[in-house]
């Protein structure tokens, strides 16, 4: 599965994701939380909430794409084609 960045500038295939807490503007308290991997940040949230939400959807797009691996399941009888391509490919959200 590719993941392609927030800023649509990365594309990567590395599953180890994470989510991080950063103070961007202390004045403001405003805090964004980070989904980053290896490669750097993939998309950034206001709430954690959000970014936990994403990292659902990439758990949810990845095991679609690890059960097309499973000879015995036709996964297309119950996810749709264009589902399966959207798996195939995660783009992070812009919110």
């Amino acid at each position: 599965m590719l993941i392609v960045s927030q800023d649509r500038t990365k594309i990567t295939q590395n599953i180890e994701i994470w989510i991080t807490e950063l103070y961007e503007n202390i004045k403001c308290e405003k805090t964004l939380f980070y989904i980053k991997n290896s490669s750097g940040t993939l998309g950034q949230y206001t709430t954690v909430k959000r970014a936990k939400e994403i990292l659902q959807e990439i758990f949810i797009a990845y095991g679609n794409m690890e059960m097309l691996k499973i000879p015995r399941i036709q996964i297309n009888e119950f996810i749709p084609s264009e589902k399966l391509i959207q798996n195939i490919v995660y783009q992070m959200p812009e919110e």
